[in-house]
């Protein structure tokens, strides 16, 4: 199947460099990765979001409509 995937350049750049050593494609790493992923222990990947049930109104943490800043506060890097 193809599909589009939205990655920071970094990323990207540090998973190309490692795919030209490795002599494999993108494409079979992100797959490899997806694979181990979901064969992985459910519990070990469950501690990336962590729902905080809040009453009334509270001001929101990051706008949505800026995509880095939700990435940072998605990723604890804020």
């Amino acid at each position: 199947m193809k599909t589009s995937l939205i990655i920071r350049d970094e990323v990207y750049q540090a998973a190309r460099h490692r795919a030209v050593e490795s002599r494999r494609t993108i494409s079979d790493i992100v797959e490899t990765a997806l694979r181990d992923w979901l064969a992985s222990d459910r519990k070990t990947a469950a501690h990336v979001f962590t729902w905080k049930p809040v009453r009334g109104r509270s001001v929101p943490a990051v706008n949505v409509d800026d995509r880095e800043a939700l990435y940072d506060v998605m990723e604890g890097r804020e």
